[in-house]
Order: structure tokens, then sequence, then C-alpha cells
């Protein structure tokens, strides 16, 4: 039942799969409107979103909004966009217009509905090849179109805080695992594995570096950095959001395969180009350093930990 004491929140892309985990978190102690076009919404989020009470609206972003969504609201959580950097190289106009316009469109419906609060999920992408740890202050320079989206969407957001009195969060999140998740290197390795056990197809040369995060981090880093909104001092607060260990993807692979019992497999790589990336935009190392959200006494569960339980959860449902 909807409390009037609760302050009111909007999620946008809150059908999604970290969307719906981070509605229904918010949910104990804010009332929430989840607006979504449920375009890619699994029926199991919606109806996981109704049974907590949470209010869906239907709406694309692709306009302004009308004020009715925005009405007592203290804060937007922006999650809404496309989050898939292969396609993002073949659809680069789709990702500008589903990711950086649609920013645009939400960033003019606050500020005239005077709504001046936003924690925005971007991505690690935005820092493009790393050879060392990236900390906040690190260059940015990204090697895909969604890289360069998330960035545009970052500075875009920057500048309303700076311009017109918001204030911001900004949540870099490395790779985001779970059992719901619908893509990703987890999700695409288990089907293969329950396709051919014994032969399994790598994109790249198995040798990327990266960070894996549960769902349930992932949300959790982004109420932390919402609740220390309160006292950070700068109109804008960017955050580095992964796992506190890297592992490459030969590791990861092992690691599933021997969760599910398959001890003994082939692994075939199917590398894009001489850099051993598996395609367009593939980033071969990614480390982040995430002390600054650590020190609002944030704890990741590690990368490895994250996928044996995502496994599990997947081959036990």
């Amino acid at each position: 039942m909807k409390s009037k004491n609760k302050e009111r929140v909007i999620v946008t892309g809150g059908a999604g799969f970290i969307g719906t985990q981070l509605a229904i978190s918010l949910a104990r102690d804010y009332q929430i409107v989840v607006i979504d076009d449920l375009s890619l919404a699994m029926d199991s989020n919606v109806k996981q979103l109704l049974n907590h009470g949470i209010e869906i609206k239907k709406q694309s972003l692709q306009s302004t909004l009308s004020s009715k969504p925005f009405k007592n609201c203290s804060t937007v959580f922006h999650l809404a966009g496309k989050s898939n950097v292969k396609e993002s190289m073949l659809k680069p106009q789709d990702y500008f217009e589903n990711n950086v316009h649609v920013t645009m469109n939400l960033l003019e419906s606050m500020r005239k509905q005077d709504v001046k609060k936003i924690v925005f999920t971007s991505s690690s992408v935005v820092y493009g090849e790393t050879k060392k740890t990236v900390n906040e202050q690190s260059l940015t320079k990204p090697i895909s179109i969604y890289g360069v989206t998330k960035l545009l969407c970052e500075s875009l957001i920057e500048s309303y805080c700076n311009i017109y009195g918001f204030k911001g969060v900004i949540l870099r999140l490395a790779n985001i695992i779970g059992e719901n998740s619908t893509k990703g290197l987890i999700h695409d390795m288990m089907l293969k594995f329950k396709k051919n056990p014994k032969q399994i197809i790598i994109l790249g040369d198995g040798k990327q570096v990266k960070s894996y995060l549960h769902v349930n981090d992932c949300v959790t880093a982004i109420i932390t950095g919402h609740n220390n909104m309160k006292k950070q001092k700068s109109n804008i607060e960017v955050f580095n959001v992964s796992g506190k260990d890297f592992l490459d993807v030969n590791t990861i692979v092992k690691t599933i395969g021997e969760t599910l019992g398959y001890d003994s497999f082939k692994s075939i790589y199917q590398k894009y180009d001489e850099s051993g990336r598996g395609w367009s935009g593939d980033i071969i190392q990614s480390k982040m350093n995430i002390s600054k959200l650590e020190k609002l006494d944030w704890k990741p569960m590690s990368s490895i930990n994250s996928i044996k339980s995502i496994v599990r959860e997947i081959n036990t449902n």
C-alpha cells in the first residue's frame, strides 16, 4: 500500500535488469514511480514491481514528459537506455537517440518541473582502453559508440548541475551480472555449455581482463551514492563501481564449466583482430579503483564468488 508520507522518486528503465532490483530495494523507504517503455522488459520483472506496489508508467523518453510523474518527486534515478557495446557499433544513431537524446529530454523535463536531483548509471567503458587501474579523475577515452554516448550523458548531467543548480551522482558500472540478466559473458557462456559442453567458442583470445559485479552489490552501490547526496559538497560526484578483483575470460569460462560440473572442454577462440579483442569496441583490460565508494562503507562480493553464485542460481532454476 502506498504511503503518502514516503518521499517520491522516479526510476527510469525501472523494469530492466538492474532497474527492477533497484526499484524494489528503494520501495522500502520511498514511493516509487517506474518510467519504462517496456519494450525489453521481462514479464517477471513487471510482475515483481506490481507485487511490491510500485507504479509503472509506460512511457518513452523520446519526448519530454508531462508534469504528472514529477509531482512531489525529489529524485530521478536514470537507468533508461541501450547498453550493448557490439550493437552500438552497428547502430550509432540508434544509441545516440536512446541514450543522449533521452537523457537530454529527461533533464529538460526535470528542469521545467523543478526536480533537481539525479542519479545516473554510466559505465566503465567511458575510460576506454587502459593499462593501469583507473580512478574517477582518470582520462576518459571511449573506444565504442556506447561508451561515447554514456560520456555525453555524463557531460549533459554535469552541465545541468553547474548551470541550473542540479545535484547529481554518476556511477560508472563494471560488468553487472545476475540471474535475470539476458546478455553478457555469463549469460552467453551458460547457453554455450548447455548447447555443447565439450566445445566452447570464446570471442577474443580469452585474455581480456575485467571486473564482474553481482547486481545486488550494484544496487547497494547506487543507493549508497544517493544517500551520500546530502553530504556531498560539490554539485556532482562520480563513483567507480566494480568488484575488487579482476578476471580474464579464460578464468571465467573455466569457473562456469567447473561450477556446472563440466571439467573437460575444448576452448575455440574467435578473435576480432590481432589485439585479441572479441569484437569491435571490446575492451582488452578494464580495472577500476573503487576506494572512493568503499570509504562510504560499501563492500562488494568478489567477482569469482559472484559468478559462482549466479551460475548456481541459474542452474537450479
